[in-house]
């Protein structure tokens, strides 16, 4: 069976080339402080299609894990397989010089599993487009706004765009 027979819609956003440099402290600390996260989703005529929001700063996800991480390169992951926060399963931010930082964004409803948090037709607004804009917003004043010039998908289930 397909994946529209399960009630599923999926988006998934991977960015690895930030143009400009980002720093640690640009990314914030939802680790061991307070700093929450949006992701803004412009269609191709850049209209806003969805806000995805993850205030989960120092939260327990799955259980008893952490949501938030910090990894190498260096970053930070958040990581919920429940989709508490607006259906958002995955971020990955990582700082660097321009050109190396990175997000990636996964996020999804499983209806048939009773996850149901990110905003019914997400992948449906982007149906047909063949580019997309996302803005990762943070409760500490950045910004990152990224360009997603190649669309893999946007079938009205699944809304996959990538950097170049």
């Amino acid at each position: 069976m397909n994946e529209r027979s399960f009630g599923k819609e999926k988006l998934k956003l991977v960015v690895d080339k930030i143009v400009p440099p980002v720093s640690q402290g640009q990314l914030g600390d939802p680790v061991q402080g307070t700093t929450a996260y949006a992701i803004c989703l412009y269609d191709e005529s850049d209209t806003l299609a969805a806000t995805l929001r993850v205030n989960r700063p120092g939260a327990v996800c799955n259980g008893t894990t952490p949501c938030w991480k910090s990894v190498s390169g260096p970053g930070l992951k958040y990581n919920d397989k429940f989709l508490v926060a607006n259906g958002v399963q995955q971020i990955l931010l990582k700082s660097g010089d321009a050109g190396h930082g990175k997000v990636v964004v996964k996020g999804k409803n499983d209806i048939g599993n009773g996850r149901t948090n990110m905003p019914v037709g997400v992948a449906a607004m982007f149906l047909g487009d063949r580019r997309a804009t996302a803005q990762v917003l943070t409760s500490n004043a950045s910004c990152f706004s990224i360009a997603l010039p190649t669309v893999k998908n946007a079938d009205g289930q699944l809304f996959k765009a990538v950097s170049p």
